[in-house]
């Protein structure tokens, strides 16, 4: 679902990097440099979410092999998990303003 919607979002903002500098807009730069801001939470929600996924993964392959799992694994484990989420609820977020959009899935719509 995730990846879904980093593809989404970062697909949006291609369109709005394009539209501002096709416009030549006087402050395209700022609008610009606004998208790029945007895409880099982007971008460090897919890092986190790789990284958390590999590190849940390491875990459960040495539980499956029946190696004792170093608590400073799972202390790493749940801060990825916890950055992956944190992030993820941001994505949503940055998503809200494309709701309208016929590819935006409702799913996406941020909890709480």
């Amino acid at each position: 679902m995730i990846d879904d919607l980093i593809y989404f979002l970062r697909a949006r903002y291609a369109e709005e990097r394009q539209t501002a500098i096709e416009r030549r807009m006087q402050n395209w730069q700022a609008d610009v440099a606004d998208v790029n801001a945007k895409q880099a939470v982007v971008d460090a929600c897919e890092r986190s979410t790789i990284l958390a996924a590999g590190a849940t993964r390491k875990i459960t392959d040495m539980t499956a092999a029946g190696v004792a799992v170093p608590m400073v694994e799972l202390i790493d484990a749940a801060r990825l998990e916890g950055q992956a989420t944190s992030l993820s609820h941001a994505v949503s977020l940055l998503a809200q303003p494309h709701a309208r959009h016929p590819e935006y899935r409702q799913e996406w719509r941020p909890r709480g």
